[in-house]
């Protein structure tokens, strides 16, 4: 993952240089907050053919996941989907995947992720299991990235979930307005719905009556991406609290790097924790380390 500067205020004083207490905790890159901490930032969509971006006509654009790297987070952004999966395939593929001893490219895309986003379900249509099916492995998704992310990284990433495009598809739309209904209706706890595409247009679909053509892929690039910009990154910036203003979330302080929570300056030395540690490079445990 390519890792940009690290952006960070700075404040001089009188004596030695220190990162202003106003900071966010842990660097932000382009605006964006690193919620896990590790000095980058990495949103992960995981779906189907409309993740992939199935009937985006315009040249490696993509689709909206490709269009939202394009215009908004350039390397940031990975791209998961699947052509033709189902929720339970999905589940079963990252179950296996995520607990594999030897991580391969599923794990890896994973890795890290501040954010997954996670829009899938359309295709269980052909399942002909009825949309608690759908719902029922999506929370299970959900409760595992959650779960084995933490246990191997440290960290579990937030997670947005996305209802299904609306289609034009005469007998698949029942389907696919009863799985929006349930995940609407769902616990956010479990399954933590954060975009809605009720609104979208359905003139803007492909001639299958399911994908979107490349203004639709536009409309959906804008509004995710705005998302992305607002709503998620507010949340990322919230979710975890700097009790000491050293720069460092106090859970990473205590399950990372082994400083205090209380203590901004954990060896003493006259420098922050965070300036240590994100700026200097330096131990922020050893006070001749500076």
């Amino acid at each position: 993952m390519f890792r940009i500067p690290k952006l960070y205020a700075v404040t001089l004083l009188a004596v030695g240089t220190l990162i202003s207490r106003s900071a966010l905790a842990c660097p932000m890159f382009e605006g964006l907050a690193d919620y896990n901490c590790d000095q980058m930032v990495k949103i992960t969509f995981l779906g189907d053919s409309i993740v992939r971006g199935v009937g985006d006509s315009s040249v490696k654009r993509g689709g909206y996941v490709g269009r939202i790297a394009e215009g908004y987070f350039e390397d940031r952004i990975v791209n998961m989907g699947v052509p033709g999966i189902t929720s339970n395939t999905m589940f079963t593929n990252l179950r296996r995947n995520l607990k594999r001893a030897n991580p391969g490219k599923t794990v890896r895309k994973l890795r890290q992720a501040d954010r997954v986003v996670l829009h899938l379900g359309v295709n269980d249509y052909w399942l002909d299991r009825g949309p608690r099916f759908t719902i029922r492995n999506l929370k299970r998704i959900v409760k595992l990235l959650r779960k084995e992310m933490r246990d191997q990284y440290g960290a579990k990433p937030l997670i947005s979930v996305s209802t299904l495009l609306p289609t034009a598809r005469s007998y698949q739309a029942p389907f696919v307005d009863a799985v929006n209904a349930e995940i609407k209706a769902a616990d956010s706890s479990a399954l933590p719905v954060q975009i809605v595409h009720d609104d979208f247009d359905l003139n803007l679909l492909t001639d299958d009556g399911l994908h979107p053509g490349p203004i639709g892929y536009d409309n959906l690039a804008d509004k995710v991406g705005k998302f992305i910009r607002n709503r998620a990154n507010n949340e990322s910036q919230e979710a975890h609290t700097d009790t000491d203003l050293d720069g460092v979330y106090d859970f990473y302080e205590t399950h990372r790097f082994g400083t205090s929570i209380t203590l901004s300056d954990s060896d003493g030395d006259g420098v922050l924790d965070g300036a240590e540690i994100f700026e200097n490079n330096t131990d922020p445990l050893d006070a001749s380390d500076f």
